[in-house]
């Protein structure tokens, strides 16, 4: 890999800033078609752009690789001499300042130097080149130089190459195709910059311990440009307080071994991407940076970037994830605040992270456990991972907006209930789980409902899948999860599911309705929900009944309101509404300890005061009633038996006793009185 060079009035276009500036679009194109097409359908549309794009670019670059000649070339040679311009001046040989504006590039041969710009412009005279070009030079200072528009054949507003100890401060550079390119530099310092409206802001490649601080980097990108920051097999550089905005592509770009880099305290927003650790970046730490309103992700880590730390970042308003790792392991996060963000924080790929509680999500902690047991989650957690856990109870948790609202890694015997899980990308994620029991939950409004891979012997059941884009992704064949409960208890409600309910029974040919699909609910070759519920359910608290707590269940085509339990009148009531005249259900699934306690099992059902036809059944768990109407305003209400059909029985069966009873009084009476007499 040859550098630009000057010398004797020609320049020879190297290869480097040709061959990255192939391979950043590159991994532009790609980084889109990634982040961009997570489902099949998505990448197969892009895919043909992204190609004719790339194949575009390779034919580009290959054909404009030629040396060309430059009009006029500066040189501050070696001896301390200038060649090329009479408008830099030195009296020590040491201090070089510049007493007028200059359409030229400057080639520096000389070490131990300071380049004063003094506010005066350097600008590409039309011909290929950089502004400043170091080749092998150390400890020069350039600074207060307004650097611009070196763009033909990919110029650099300041090119360094295997220079070292170099302090590049309050210098302007805009217009350039990037605006400072380190090519093998180390121990540099790009101080108080304002890198503006190039094509690319600032590229590292095999360079290490420089010190990048309070820098404005912003609308760079413009035609067709790349990422405002780039690292490429670059490590041990600070990156402090700089501003990194509005650029139109990427913000930081992190590549190939580019490890134990240090980003703190900046501001990285609006632009493309805010941060991106791709291809083995590992080891570098983010400590109290703002990315925020970035149009795809916060910080994403991707390929094997491993060991990196985020520490007490604050990561809002992105379009898609906030925090994210996909294929990366072992990362550490602490403190961080992501809220607003379209997913908030997820893992993909590769899953053990060290992530505690004082990480939050939209102002709730995030639960990332690794081999508990016998756990409760807390009420409040914005985001639950469970890895290697057994026995954990997940229970009345809000889980929204992450990667997934749940992950299970090779977690088993746990129970997921009662939790409202929507608008994540993955609503329960399953991953060599097996033996759990997920039931009770509002899974809605999904990229995908439920995953499952390489996931079985799992009892889903009694949960409402409404509005998901895709309701189940079997991810891996062969794994046989159990879909409902059998007869009467039922499987799931699924709002994509287009049966019937005419009919009732173990197998569906009885007359009569009973809240179940006729035809069960396909979910692969193999599984299906053989009794889906035909309405949401809704779980009503009955109280605690021989110290046991116990609920009501209610599935329901209808809105429910008012439900109440009364056990001094021994009555089960509440209302249903709907639009008026469309036909309207209601399946109640009451405990049967509950049955026997208020009402003995003889009960009935009255609709606004009055008898109301029913259906039930029952089993050795619950009792099941079953009515229908017309929708207007109701209230259903349960209650014992009429008093007339148990007392009238009660009274004829007294009424006997007491004939009987007559009888053998009568009889004995009679017997004693003929006595004397006889």
């Amino acid at each position: 890999m040859t550098a630009i060079w000057i010398q004797k009035g020609y320049v020879s276009t190297a290869t480097p800033l040709k061959e990255n500036r192939l391979w950043r679009e590159s991994f532009i194109f790609w980084y889109i078609y990634g982040r961009l097409g997570k489902t099949k359908l998505l990448k197969k549309k892009i895919f043909g752009t992204v190609l004719m794009l790339l194949l575009i670019s390779i034919i580009t670059f290959t054909f404009n690789i030629q040396p060309i000649k430059a009009s006029r070339t500066i040189y501050i040679r070696a001896d301390g001499s200038i060649e090329g311009t009479d408008k830099i001046t030195s009296v020590d040989n040491v201090t070089y300042t510049f007493i007028g504006n200059i359409t030229d590039s400057i080639v520096v041969e000389r070490s131990n130097i300071i380049i004063d710009g003094n506010g005066h412009i350097l600008q590409c005279s039309g011909m290929e080149g950089n502004g400043f070009s170091l080749h092998g030079i150390n400890n020069v200072t350039i600074q207060n130089t307004n650097i611009k528009d070196f763009s033909s054949n990919l110029g650099a507003g300041i090119y360094l190459e295997g220079s070292d100890n170099i302090t590049l401060s309050r210098n302007n550079l805009n217009g350039n195709s990037v605006g400072i390119y380190l090519l093998g530099g180390h121990n540099n310092v790009v101080v108080g910059n304002s890198i503006k409206q190039n094509q690319g802001g600032m590229d590292f490649w095999y360079s290490s311990g420089n010190n990048i601080s309070e820098n404005d980097i912003a609308k760079n990108g413009y035609g067709g440009g790349y990422c405002s920051l780039n690292l490429y097999m670059s490590s041990f550089n600070l990156f402090s307080t700089n501003n990194i905005t509005s650029n139109s592509h990427g913000g930081v770009y992190m590549s190939t071994s580019s490890n134990n880099n240090t980003f703190s305290y900046n501001s990285i927003a609006n632009n493309l991407f805010g941060v991106s650790a791709q291809w083995g970046s590992s080891f570098n730490m983010f400590l109290e940076n703002r990315i925020a309103n970035n149009s795809l992700d916060g910080i994403q880590f991707d390929g094997l970037s491993h060991y990196n730390s985020l520490y007490e970042n604050y990561i809002t308003d992105n379009y898609r994830d906030g925090i994210s790792f996909y294929g990366s392991s072992n990362n550490v996060l602490r403190s961080n605040s992501m809220a607003n963000n379209g997913y908030n924080f997820g893992v993909v790929g590769s899953f053990v992270h060290d992530v505690d509680a004082s990480n939050i999500v939209d102002g709730r902690p995030i639960y990332y456990w690794i081999n508990e047991q016998d756990r409760l989650v807390p009420l409040g957690a914005g985001y639950v991972a469970l890895l290697n856990c057994t026995r954990i109870i997940v229970r009345n948790l809000n889980l929204s907006k992450n990667e997934q609202g749940i992950l299970l890694v090779n977690t088993i015997n746990s129970v997921i209930t009662q939790n409202n899980i929507a608008n994540n990308f993955y609503g329960i994620y399953l991953y060599g789980s097996s033996y759990n029991r997920i039931f009770g939950n509002n899974v809605s409004n999904n990229d995908l409902g439920i995953t499952i891979e390489s996931a079985s012997n799992n009892t889903i059941s009694h949960n409402n899948f409404i509005g998901n884009a895709q309701v189940v992704s079997i991810a891996t064949s062969g794994c046989a999860n159990f879909w409902d409960d059998g007869y009467l208890p039922g499987g799931n409600y699924w709002s994509d599911y287009n049966g019937t309910d005419s009919y009732s029974g173990a197998y569906q040919n009885e007359t009569g309705s009973d809240g179940l699909g006729d035809a069960p609910h396909e979910i692969t070759e193999n599984d299906a929900d053989r009794y889906p519920l035909m309405a949401p359910f809704s779980t009503f608290d009955a109280g605690t009944w021989n110290g046991e707590a116990y609920t009501v269940d209610i599935i329901s085509n209808s809105t429910l309101s008012d439900f109440k339990l009364n056990t001094t009148q021994k009555t089960l009531s509440f209302n249903v509404t709907g639009i008026e005249g469309k036909a309207g259900f209601c399946r109640v699934t009451i405990p049967n300890v509950i049955v026997e306690d208020l009402w003995q099992g003889n009960f009935t059902v009255r609709l606004n005061g009055e008898s109301w036809p029913f259906r039930n059944w029952t089993d050795t768990t619950n009792t099941y009633i079953y009515i229908n109407y017309t929708h207007s305003e109701h209230q259903v209400i349960i209650i014992p038996e009429s008093p007339s059909a148990i007392i009238l029985p009660l009274f004829m069966v007294l009424f006997m006793i007491a004939v009987v009873f007559a009888n053998k009084k009568r009889k004995k009476k009679d017997v004693t009185s003929k006595t004397p007499f006889s």
